[in-house]
């Protein structure tokens, strides 16, 4: 008898008591996991929000990065040698300037006596003959294709970032890059639309880089897209506009940028509880390829370079 009472198990009591705590701890924990993985996807999300933004500004500053200004050395060359040859013409020859090896009068033979009043007179009759109206020089100009327009909300310029997708693909590195704002579809709901970014290239440089090629969708619900430029007579001072073309001021025109200043934020209204998100990027152009300040006249216009290799900022 005193052997089975030692054997005795646990009481109810006991055992509703050790499954209540059992309980209690697996609610805690499920709702710690459950709570670990709203974190985590929370997370996510905003990770994969400032993600988007960041490969944005990454894909236009590669665009800006390897802006393509084209000018023609050999036009400048041709100009230069112009400019000497009609400089030359309209001065004409100096005949003036006293011969230092001429002998005296006293020790010239009657043949040297003789040529010299020939040449003496025909000096005079070239001189009394009547003069032809100085050449003015015109310099050649280039048809310039490559230009940088830049507005506050709006870029379009030409650039050396084109990549071929297909092995056959009959294109090289150049062409026109545009980044603009206008209303897309969303992509899960189609019903619905938002202010999205959007990046247009066109392969085949032409008369007019804000037009042509294909558009594409870079980032939706965009609420913040700012450009602002700093270049050649700016430099101490960000503008809103640039222009390489007749629209834009003496400090633009023919010139591009050195750097461009791209804020961007988007914020999608639709989500309960999400914040904006915005970043600023400078992106450097790695070679504008501007003249230089000697290389400009008095009236902005380009001058013939001193050098062949003198023509570069």
């Amino acid at each position: 008898m005193n052997a089975l009472k030692s054997q005795s198990g646990l009481t109810l009591l006991e055992v509703v008591i050790a499954t209540a705590i059992l309980a209690i701890l697996s609610i805690y924990t499920a709702e710690s996991v459950q709570n670990a993985v709203k974190s985590k996807v929370k997370v996510e999300k905003e990770v994969d929000r400032v993600t988007g933004v960041r490969d944005v500004l990454r894909i236009m500053e590669r665009d800006i990065n390897m802006a393509f200004h084209y000018r023609d050395i050999n036009i400048d060359l041709y100009n230069l040698a112009e400019k000497e040859r009609i400089d030359r013409l309209n001065k004409g020859t100096d005949t003036t300037k006293k011969d230092e090896n001429k002998k005296p009068d006293e020790e010239k033979t009657e043949e040297e006596k003789k040529k010299e009043e020939e040449e003496k007179k025909r000096a005079e009759e070239k001189a009394n003959q009547p003069k032809e109206p100085a050449k003015e020089f015109k310099p050649k100009e280039q048809k310039i294709l490559t230009h940088f327009l830049g507005e506050e909300d709006e870029l379009n310029f030409t650039t050396l970032n084109n990549s071929r997708i297909r092995a056959d693909d009959k294109s090289s590195d150049q062409a026109e890059v545009g980044y603009f704002l206008k209303d897309c579809r969303s992509r899960f709901n189609k019903k619905k639309k938002s202010k999205c970014l959007w990046r247009r290239i066109d392969p085949i440089i032409d008369d007019d880089v804000t037009k042509g090629g294909t558009e594409t969708v870079l980032l939706e619900h965009v609420t913040r897209f700012e450009l602002r430029y700093l270049g050649p007579g700016k430099e101490e001072e960000w503008v809103k506009q640039w222009k390489t073309d007749k629209g834009g001021d003496a400090n633009s025109q023919g010139k591009f940028p050195y750097a461009v200043e791209i804020t961007l934020e988007f914020h999608n209204k639709e989500v309960e509880n999400e914040k904006p998100v915005g970043m600023t990027l400078v992106a450097a152009l790695r070679f504008p390829n501007n003249r230089k300040p000697e290389e400009t006249d008095e009236k902005g216009k380009a001058k013939p370079p001193p050098t062949p290799f003198g023509t570069n900022n």
